[in-house]
């Protein structure tokens, strides 16, 4: 477990929908592609909530690439939290699968089962980047909101031994901590 202290907790947001999200296409750390309009409209639509959970983080982390920037700045429109991009929450390098249609079932396995795409960074590597940028957030601030990428959400889930789940576009998730007879134990609920 990355985190053993309880009563930590932080937001997560997966940036809105891309074009190459709609035509099934791979899109990993090396494809910096914009949100699609309707991307824009889920953030926008994203927004009021943000909004009505303000007073309960204090910093919104994104990702470098246009699609997590753009979702970042969408959502947080009305309530004008300081921003920062965080080069370790960039998408897996996902090599010769990058733009490729999705037929490989990859996602669909456990993240200990992912394979190292050819060309691409290893789930090892891929999750040691997302393990630091994770500390990197929680040291800079109490109470980040994080936005990023599918992928680093199942590494997330996978880092703090949360059951992994689908964590669709535009959707915001609370992950707490909290101790149970002795250990932290995580927990992640759709906000």
């Amino acid at each position: 477990m990355v985190i053993n202290e309880p009563s930590k907790q932080f937001f997560f947001v997966r940036h809105g929908v891309t074009a190459a999200n709609l035509q099934k296409r791979w899109c990993g750390g090396d494809w910096d592609i914009d949100l699609h309009p309707d991307g824009e409209v889920q953030a926008q639509r994203l927004a009021p909530r943000i909004f009505e959970i303000a007073c309960e983080f204090d910093h919104i982390f994104h990702s470098p690439m246009l699609r997590a920037q753009r979702t970042a700045q969408l959502i947080n429109d009305k309530v004008s939290k300081p921003m920062k991009a965080v080069e370790d929450l960039r998408e897996w390098r996902i090599g010769v699968l990058e733009r490729a249609p999705w037929t490989d079932p990859l996602l669909s396995k456990p993240v200990c089962d992912w394979p190292t795409p050819e060309g691409g960074e290893s789930v090892t590597v891929f999750r040691a980047r997302i393990q630091s940028a994770l500390l990197h957030c929680l040291a800079e601030t109490e109470r980040p909101l994080i936005v990023a990428h599918g992928a680093v959400g199942r590494i997330l889930l996978d880092l703090l031994q949360v059951p992994d789940q689908h964590i669709p576009n535009c959707a915001l998730f609370k992950f707490s901590s909290s101790s149970e007879s002795g250990r932290v134990v995580w927990t992640v609920t759709e906000s």
